[in-house]
């Protein structure tokens, strides 16, 4: 039968050129929901015998056009179609159908009976037409043996599922195209996009979405059909567009051997999901800087940092990102000069007054717990309202205001602090990170991909960048978990803190009085008040809202070491910032629920009082000088009352006990000391002094 189709239709008919056959390892369109399903069933024979007609010429009945009809066969076209084939009496001479495969030729180049020529003109793809042909436009006189009956009227039930002309281009149709486009697919780019592969006629025969995939190729190299290779050119990430290749830039006459026939026109239905160039470097685009930044990352420098991780697309794969929960600042007086941090402070009426005038100075211990506005921005302020907020956490006004007594929250317990609520803003202080926690590395050694390494070299603290990194100095071709290969990174990223392991405990005065002459040293019993927070501003703890100083003797390990260090030499009224690297902090593990992991601590200090302490090892001393007898004068009544002579001692003003202790564990202590042989009493031969003081004073 096929032979036979040949003679019955074509006439003559050339066999086209051969066209280089290209692999195109693809998938399919992107909506299914628009494809239109292949009429590829049997279509019922055409009724004889319906309409009037008077056997001058072609008929044509228009079963079914489609809506859409953007091109029409002309002549010079080449033309795909189904048919069935049937005598006036209704019997069936032939049929696409039964063979499988459409019939292929060009309209208008005498390959076709005069009447189908006719007949085809003004087709529309998917269009279904009846066609009765006379015999003089048919098989004339003669007919086909054995086939068709000489003077036989032809019908024909047709349906065109493809057409195009060999002057035909790729066709391009943008029908989604993102803002912002900084980037376009050029020659040689690496591609990840999504397709759905259809004809013409709507029907699909491949699909990247099915396999739940991207297709991952070169442009422009010779790695796709040349048709695609054309229609990617210029396309953004985010973009979508149909392009519809002729066969001569796609598989040609022969298809590829499996779902796609020869000669047929392919329509791929396209998203960009990703673009990069094997030249691509890093990229880092910079969203905020601070104002000031002492500091910039370096090579061996260890960094906490905050990241939400997408692909270019924008799905998400990670994130380490700060949530913005509220967390509260002390109430007080705050005096412009201390301005440091910024933040935003959101006040009831109750608890806190928004006064019309920045420059106002409220007045400490007033019944409404006041603060004043020093923000950078200056945003205007109302009772009630929400405002601009900035503070330096060691200006503390008045002592009275600070309320009822609290333990300290660094190497106590945490207390709740009260006043106005703070939310972040502006890379400000007050931020608290509830979800997860930041991520923590060395940067420059290996410990991150190589994009990310290169990414945060140079950063400030509190600076927020972008980081894009192709997949070269990324994942590579294989990706990791939920990271597809061949995947460019975009990292969001905010540096919360760095230290290098190398950095010491810095120390900043920014307010000494002028008598400054008395300074800290190792045995000192010291009263101050601190505000602690990490480098990002995130208020840790503060001793303003706990109504009492903080009190230590120094040098005896009651703080971390870097507080030790940075309270040193210092004076009363003395102000000074203290930034405590982990490792003279709270190293690695942090405090739970309350200092994160490796995290560089950032206290403001305020000297409040001094009591000079004794020299090391000491925990009494006489101030005059001591009597020969002196056992004797402790144990006038024979009943060695050691403790009673001590106070009695400390109370005249005679001696001094070491600051900053339990005066009755001091003096247990001395007994101990004294009391050689353990026996609960000290006798004339345990009891030593110790000539160790410069001045001769002796200690117990």
């Amino acid at each position: 039968m096929c032979s036979s189709l040949r003679s019955l239709l074509a006439i003559d008919m050339p066999r086209m050129p051969p066209i280089r056959r290209r692999r195109h390892r693809c998938c399919s369109p992107l909506l299914l929901a628009l494809l239109v399903s292949c009429v590829a069933c049997q279509a019922p024979p055409v009724p004889a015998g319906e309409t009037h007609w008077d056997g001058k010429d072609v008929l044509i009945e228009r079963k079914y056009v489609p809506d859409k009809c953007p091109r029409t066969v002309v002549s010079g076209d080449f033309v795909r179609y189904h048919y069935h084939g049937t005598l006036s009496d209704g019997k069936k001479f032939d049929s696409s159908y039964d063979r499988g495969s459409t019939f292929n030729v060009f309209v208008g180049k005498n390959q076709l009976i005069a009447g189908m020529e006719k007949a085809l003109l003004g087709m529309c793809v998917n269009e279904r037409r009846f066609v009765r042909i006379p015999s003089h436009l048919g098989y004339g006189n003669d007919g086909i043996s054995s086939v068709i009956p000489g003077n036989s009227v032809l019908n024909f039930d047709v349906l065109l599922v493809d057409v195009w002309n060999s002057e035909d281009q790729v066709e391009i149709q943008t029908y989604y195209k993102p803002e912002n486009c900084t980037r376009t697919i050029q020659v040689s780019d690496f591609v990840r996009y999504h397709y759905n592969g259809t004809f013409l006629d709507g029907t699909l025969f491949d699909s990247s979405h099915n396999r739940m995939r991207t297709y991952d190729t070169y442009v422009g190299i010779g790695w796709l059909i040349p048709g695609m290779d054309k229609g990617l050119l210029g396309m953004c990430v985010g973009e979508k567009r149909i392009i519809t290749v002729p066969p001569f830039l796609a598989y040609g006459e022969d298809g590829d051997g499996k779902e796609i026939p020869g000669q047929a026109s392919l329509v791929f239905d396209v998203a960009l999901l990703d673009l990069h160039n094997p030249k691509d470097k890093v990229n880092i685009e910079k969203l905020y800087v601070p104002k000031f930044c002492e500091r910039q990352t370096q090579i061996g420098d260890f960094l906490r940092y905050h990241y939400n991780g997408t692909l270019l697309d924008g799905t998400v794969f990670d994130s380490r990102a700060a949530a913005k929960v509220y967390t509260t600042v002390p109430a007080g007086t705050w005096k412009a000069e201390s301005v440091a941090q910024v933040g935003a402070v959101r006040c009831s009426p109750e608890s806190a007054a928004c006064h019309a005038n920045p420059n106002e100075q409220p007045s400490p211990c007033s019944g409404e717990k006041e603060l004043v506005e020093r923000s950078f921005s200056s945003p205007k302020r109302r009772r009630g309202c929400s405002l601009g907020f900035a503070w330096r956490a060691t200006d503390f006004g008045s002592a009275g205001c600070w309320g009822k007594s609290a333990q300290p929250l660094l190497g106590h317990s945490r207390a709740a602090l009260s006043a106005c609520k703070v939310r972040p803003a502006g890379g400000g202080a007050a931020a608290v990170y509830s979800q997860n926690q930041t991520y923590d590395t060395y940067i420059g050694k290996g410990y991150v991909i190589a994009g990310i390494d290169e990414g945060l070299l140079g950063a400030c603290v509190g600076e927020k960048r972008r980081i894009i990194i192709p997949p070269h100095v990324g994942y590579g071709e294989e990706g990791k978990g939920n990271i597809p290969g061949s995947a460019v990174l975009v990292f969001e990223v905010h540096v919360i803190d760095f230290h290098n392991p190398s950095d010491s405990v810095a120390v900043t005065t920014y307010y000494k009085p002028s008598n400054c002459s008395v300074l800290s040293k190792k045995g000192d019993y010291l009263k101050y008040h601190y505000n602690a927070s990490l480098l990002d501003g995130t208020l840790l703890d503060s001793t303003v809202s706990l109504g009492k100083t903080y009190n230590i003797v120094l040098g005896s390990g009651q703080v971390v070491l870097g507080m030790d260090i940075g309270l040193r030499e210092m004076c009363v009224g003395e102000k000074r910032t203290i930034v405590i690297p982990p490792h003279f902090g709270y190293g690695e593990a942090g405090v739970e629920g309350e200092v994160p992991g490796s995290a560089v601590l950032l206290f403001d200090i305020e000297l409040l009082d001094l009591v000079s302490g004794l020299p090391e090892g000491y925990m009494f001393v006489w101030h005059d000088e001591v009597s020969p007898n002196l056992f004797e004068e402790i144990d006038k009544d024979n009943n060695g009352e050691f403790n009673k002579y001590i106070h009695d001692q400390v109370n005249s003003g005679k001696g001094k006990l070491a600051p900053g202790y339990n005066s009755e564990t001091i003096v247990k202590n001395m007994f101990n000391n004294q009391d050689r042989n353990g026996d609960g009493k000290i006798t004339s031969e345990e009891f030593r002094l110790k000539d160790q003081e410069p001045q001769g004073h002796d200690e117990l």
